[in-house]
């Protein structure tokens, strides 16, 4: 039979290993940690949330928006006391009217028409044009108003006399422009 050449202690003779007394007191010192990190956790959790009564916030007055600056234009003072109302004929009168050129009467006055007034010059030489197939003449005159705008107003005439002015007042009617301005040229 084969032997085994190995020595070996006998069973009884071998010592059982201790442990080391530094590794009991890390078990320890780990197991009062671990339980001091729960006792912690206890305490410093939330609180439940309490039932909170929340007061009306008093609401605050906004100031009043203030209103937008509105310009002041001059020609809503100073038209009404140039425009002269011209009473309309039933028949329109024989005699056309007379072209600037001609010596105005001596107890005739001299007036304009304006016909329209526009912020666009490509506006009001639509309407000049528009005007000139109906056969009345007309001229662009460029304004500049007190806030730094400028107008280009379309105007027809002068023209000699009521007469001549109610005639082309008679006949931008019909065309469809239903307030002409009358001017008197002072």
């Amino acid at each position: 039979m084969p032997r085994d050449y190995k020595k070996r202690t006998p069973a009884k003779a071998v010592r059982q290993r201790r442990t080391s007394p530094g590794l009991w007191l890390l078990v320890i010192l780990l197991l009062t940690a671990f339980v001091a990190a729960l006792v912690w956790l206890k305490h410093s959790a939330p609180e439940p949330p309490q039932r909170v009564v929340e007061k009306p916030v008093p609401t605050r007055k906004l100031p009043e928006p203030v209103p937008p600056h509105k310009p002041q234009f001059e020609f809503y003072n100073t038209l009404p006391k140039q425009q002269v109302p011209v009473a309309p004929q039933v028949a329109a009168p024989a005699e056309p009217a007379r072209p600037a050129t001609a010596a105005p009467d001596r107890n005739d006055a001299r007036y304009r028409v304006q016909i329209g007034s526009y912020a666009r010059v490509a506006d009001a030489e639509r309407l000049r044009a528009e005007l000139a197939f109906s056969g009345i003449e007309t001229h662009i005159q460029s304004v500049t108003l007190a806030g730094g705008r400028l107008y280009h107003r379309v105007l027809a005439g002068p023209y000699v006399g009521q007469a001549a002015v109610a005639e082309v007042r008679q006949q931008l009617q019909a065309q469809g422009y239903q307030k002409p301005l009358i001017l008197k040229q002072p």
